[in-house]
């Protein structure tokens, strides 16, 4: 488990969305890795469509934290916070849409990272509808990390050993991949030995230098650092993804929108549904 570097650097709180699916098992342990690195709040919400109480379904936080070695197995509840620094809250959606409830429970408390499971290649879950699409996008500007069905993301299920070796930044002119680079940057120094990040331009290659340079303050930059790549902008950041064992997209996404603009068919959406790791969308401004 890597060890926070700077309080002020880190998310104070964490939602992770389950709906009680083998799919959200992944996004689960993600999210309580990503707590514990930050000491962080963590609500988990169950957001399927049965509104009904089970409480026994929800992710086993104490269980996942002795498989881990983190606690003994006969730990008490209040052991998850005064020997681990984290406080965990679980929340049943009781309305009859999920989204909805969802979209409540971030207007209401404040969230800095959302963390959800994707089903299968469909794209975004299945429960997170476009009705309410543009109400979420326009109440929600907040970073949310994506783990694809099928692919291994970089928690492993069996240890809080977070394995983040190379992250891929996409840019272009738009969106401004400022904040998404500030974002890559800090999980590489905070989360690995300074996990490998590499910008992705897909265009002209003097287009790619320059875009890239305007972002020369906030990363430094080496010669393999730029990848330059034609063709198919989801296709080229897929395939260069796979290429490279990348472990973390980093996808900026258009402020204005917010996170969920991917529900309009966006190039993050695209990516996200062929994507073979796990994806961080970055809004341009964040909440």
């Amino acid at each position: 488990m890597a060890e926070k570097k700077d309080d002020t650097r880190w998310f104070s709180s964490i939602l992770n969305a389950t709906d009680f699916t083998a799919a959200s098992d992944s996004a689960f342990g993600h999210a309580l890795a990503l707590a514990l690195v930050g000491r962080s709040r963590l609500t988990i919400m169950h957001v399927g469509d049965d509104d009904r109480e089970q409480w026994q379904d929800f992710p086993q936080v104490r269980e996942t934290l002795s498989r881990w070695g983190l606690l003994s197995p006969d730990s008490e509840a209040a052991d998850v916070a005064e020997k681990l620094g984290i406080r965990v809250r679980k929340v049943n959606a009781t309305v009859s849409s999920p989204t909805a409830a969802m979209l409540d429970y971030l207007a209401d408390h404040e969230v800095d990272l959302l963390v959800l499971a994707t089903a299968g290649r469909s794209g975004l879950p299945r429960w997170l509808k476009p009705s309410v699409a543009q109400s979420v996008a326009r109440k929600s500007r907040i970073a949310t990390l994506f783990l694809p069905q099928g692919t291994d993301g970089f928690v492993p299920l069996d240890d809080a050993n977070i394995k983040l070796q190379r992250i891929l930044v996409p840019i272009d002119d738009e969106p401004n991949a400022s904040r998404a680079i500030e974002v890559a940057t800090r999980w590489s120094e905070i989360l690995s030995d300074d996990a490998a990040i590499s910008l992705l331009h897909v265009g002209p290659a003097q287009n790619g230098q320059r875009i890239a340079e305007r972002y020369s303050q906030r990363i430094t930059l080496n010669s393999d650092a730029i990848i330059n790549a034609y063709g198919d902008v989801v296709t080229a950041i897929v395939e260069t993804a796979r290429r490279t064992q990348t472990d973390l997209i980093v996808m900026p996404t258009a402020g204005h929108h917010g996170v969920l603009d991917m529900l309009r068919g966006s190039t993050s959406e695209q990516v996200l549904r062929q994507a073979p790791c796990a994806v961080l969308a970055v809004p341009a401004s964040l909440r």
